[in-house]
């Protein structure tokens, strides 16, 4: 997203853990849930990597990054852990 290439520019670094939205990643230490990784910190699995352009480009195979995604994999497990309303 914007916000996190912005951060990234501001700090100097790639971080794309965001505290806000997921803390208990945050709390680990982690600073990115796929780059240069084999495993995703978000959801343990595994990480495949591409050449593009001369750029590396990572994604998750575990399935917490869907090719077409409507909200973050971190919004979705808060929404589900919500309880039902009576």
């Amino acid at each position: 997203s914007v916000r996190l290439l912005r951060r990234g520019y501001d700090t100097g670094s790639i971080l794309t853990v965001d505290a806000d939205l997921d803390p208990a990643a945050a709390a680990k230490g982690e600073r990115r849930y796929i780059y240069n990784r084999s495993e995703c910190a978000r959801c343990g699995g595994g990480v495949s990597s591409w050449d593009m352009s001369g750029r590396t480009c990572y994604a998750c195979e575990g399935g917490c990054q869907p090719r077409h995604q409507q909200e973050t994999a971190v919004e979705s497990k808060q929404e589900r852990a919500k309880p039902d309303a009576v």
